[in-house]
């Protein structure tokens, strides 16, 4: 699970897309799993935790930019 948050969150800053919103779940769950079971993987997890907030952030200051720019 770790490994899809990661894949997920780098995908979600790249496309500047929603995927970057569906990693933060992904990687909350990995993170949880690992505590439980003691399992490796808690970067890839916190790096998915990472770059999904932040792919997700700048989608949100893109439509507020082009919501000033560009005005109904």
């Amino acid at each position: 699970m770790a490994i899809v948050a990661l894949a997920l969150g780098v995908l979600g800053l790249v496309s500047c897309a929603l995927l970057g919103a569906a990693a933060i779940p992904c990687a909350n769950q990995a993170m949880r799993e690992i505590q439980r079971t003691g399992e490796r993987g808690r970067e890839l997890a916190m790096a998915g935790l990472v770059l999904g907030s932040l792919g997700l952030t700048l989608w949100v200051v893109l439509l507020s930019v082009m919501a000033v720019l560009f005005p109904w």
